[in-house]
């Protein structure tokens, strides 16, 4: 058991998958597509963020057009052109932030909704950008409290409108969607986004816990005996769908930062069954996968001629789904080393996603 409990020590995945979606990089990509046009609309007026509480995000895009009829910004109209947001689908009139009326973008990636505020302060239209900066902060963190994630100098690729340069990102975490600031002080002014990503909150987030939770608070939910004799690791053997396995809690600065199964007697008999089995139940919880790869270098005959479960142990068989949630990203990998089967799910915490990078880097 300990020398399988020593793979736990890897931070890094052996998922070959590039899908690698999460929050921030959402954010980012709007970023960099976006020009920061705002303009003013003369309706009566919400705030932006009663707004974001009282809107339905199991609507179809359609719906919504319905439900805010009157409010409505087309996409070829000249204050959804100058924002640059091509993603965007239409806008909405109405909302208001730091006490202007600001349009919120609607977005929508393939049915994962965002709603958006553009924000561009030129300095020579107002000097004291940066003073209107920690206004927008505040007025965040008097209706949210503490973010979640606060990361300084987070790259932005330079694009036709912004010559690049660093910002910084905020999340906060709701019961319906994770709340996003993105702000940067360019050569030229100050640019802030405002974002609303649906994003249902789970309860828990690996096994008992949830990501941010203290090795002592795992332990407590578990209430057994740690067996990987690890630093930074509490696992244990136990089962999932009646499969024999280790399941490890990985923690950075004492934080759940990851988690992770590993499957025990698996052979090429069974391996197969109990893949399809664990993808389905995975299925079921997260949605259907992000990302599907299988991999197979077997030759013509070999593939006619073996079953799946025997070219997956002689390590010619490889296969790697992948779920993207805003707070959890999961990867199932069955492969075969060594004439061993092996399987695992690894589970990755998206707003922690950074604190575990930094201490890697620094064991390096």
């Amino acid at each position: 058991m300990e020398t399988v409990f020593c793979i736990l020590r890897e931070n890094s995945l052996s998922c070959k998958t590039e899908q690698n979606t999460n929050l921030m990089k959402r954010i980012l990509l709007s970023i960099i597509l976006a020009f920061f046009g705002v303009s003013l609309f003369g309706q009566s007026l919400t705030n932006v963020f009663d707004f974001f509480d009282s809107f339905n995000w199991n609507m179809s895009e359609a719906q919504c057009k319905t439900r805010y009829a009157d409010k409505i910004i087309p996409k070829d109209s000249p204050e959804i052109i100058e924002s640059n947001m091509n993603d965007a689908s239409f806008g909405i009139s109405g909302c208001t932030f730091a006490g202007e009326e600001r349009p919120v973008l609607y977005i929508n990636d393939n049915g994962n909704v965002t709603l958006m505020v553009l924000i561009y302060v030129p300095f020579d239209a107002n000097p004291s950008a940066e003073n209107q900066l920690s206004n927008f902060k505040e007025t965040i963190q008097q209706r949210y409290g503490k973010a979640s994630l606060w990361q300084e100098n987070v790259p932005v690729p330079a694009n036709d409108h912004y010559e690049g340069g660093l910002g910084s990102v905020g999340v906060w975490p709701n019961k319906h969607y994770a709340l996003m600031s993105f702000e940067t002080l360019g050569e030229d002014g100050l640019r802030f986004v405002l974002s609303a990503v649906h994003a249902e909150k789970p309860d828990t987030d690996f096994r008992k816990s949830s990501w941010g939770d203290s090795m002592a608070d795992c332990k407590r939910k578990e209430g057994k005996a740690d067996e990987s004799g690890l630093s930074g690791v509490y696992g244990f053997e136990t089962t999932l769908a009646g499969n024999s396995c280790l399941a490890a809690y990985r923690f950075t600065n004492d934080k759940l930062t990851s988690g992770k199964y590993i499957f025990l007697n698996l052979n090429e008999d069974n391996c197969m069954n109990v893949f399809n089995q664990i993808k389905t139940l995975l299925t079921k919880k997260y949605g259907e996968p992000k990302d599907v790869q299988e991999e197979n270098i077997a030759s013509d005959w070999a593939k006619k001629s073996f079953p799946q479960g025997q070219l997956v142990r002689q390590g010619e068989l490889r296969f790697d789904v992948f779920w993207d949630t805003p707070y959890t990203r999961v990867y199932l990998i069955l492969y075969g080393e060594r004439y061993d089967v092996e399987m695992c799910i690894e589970y990755y915490s998206v707003l922690l996603d950074n604190m575990r990078e930094e201490s890697v880097l620094e064991d390096l």
